[in-house]
């Protein structure tokens, strides 16, 4: 499958094919260097419907536990919620707006709350079940340092991924080269790792 000109792919989501269409592959979808959420036929190859975030270039995506709900995490801060339960495609809601780009994304395996990390040196969990998606909590990653010619600068930190392990244990990866490990009761860090000189872009994790 070919993607849209002159965009990259910058991630992708599997969602569970309609319950009423048992022999159906899955929904596949996908974000890159754009406002567009789009979901791909995958007998044709050919993209099959698009959705404007309205917030901005999309930066990462992350379905639900359940499969019901693709989140999406964009430039300007949004995250933005988006129902594709049983074959929909439509924007659900926003959840609490900030102030710094939304770099990853992960569901706590509860379904009650979202994991990103972000562009200021910062990671946030929102409460999806609450009426205004409430940010409630923010733990931060040690800044950047650069040596200039004549001081140190402190540069914003990315959290380029997050993940969130089946007992809510958060782990997360920058671009110092830094492997943190939190724990999501009192959201505090419990480990941190220096593993690479470079950015930390992905993770993975196995089904255990």
């Amino acid at each position: 499958m070919r993607g849209g000109k002159d965009r990259s792919i910058e991630g992708l989501a599997w969602i569970p094919s309609p319950s009423y269409q048992k022999h159906t592959p899955n929904r596949l979808f996908s974000i890159g260097s754009s406002t567009y959420l789009t979901e791909w036929d995958i007998t044709t190859g050919l993209a099959k419907q698009h959705l404007d975030s309205n917030a901005g270039a999309i930066w990462s995506l992350a379905p639900s536990p359940d499969g019901t709900t693709l989140a999406l995490g964009c430039e300007d801060g949004t995250i933005i919620l988006v129902d594709v339960a049983d074959g929909s495609f439509a924007y659900s809601r926003a959840l609490e707006r900030q102030s710094a780009r939304v770099l990853s994304l992960a569901w706590h395996p509860n379904g009650q709350f979202l994991v990103g990390g972000c562009a200021d040196s910062t990671i946030r969990a929102w409460e999806v079940n609450h009426p205004y998606g409430r940010i409630v909590a923010q733990m931060r990653v040690e800044q950047n340092r650069k040596r200039g010619a004549k001081r140190v600068r402190k540069l914003d930190t990315l959290v380029w991924t997050v993940k969130v392990l089946s007992d809510g244990t958060i782990i997360s990866g920058d671009s110092s080269g830094s492997l943190k490990i939190w724990e999501s009761k009192f959201w505090s860090l419990i480990q941190t790792f220096q593993v690479h000189k470079s950015d930390i872009l992905c993770l993975a994790i196995d089904e255990v």
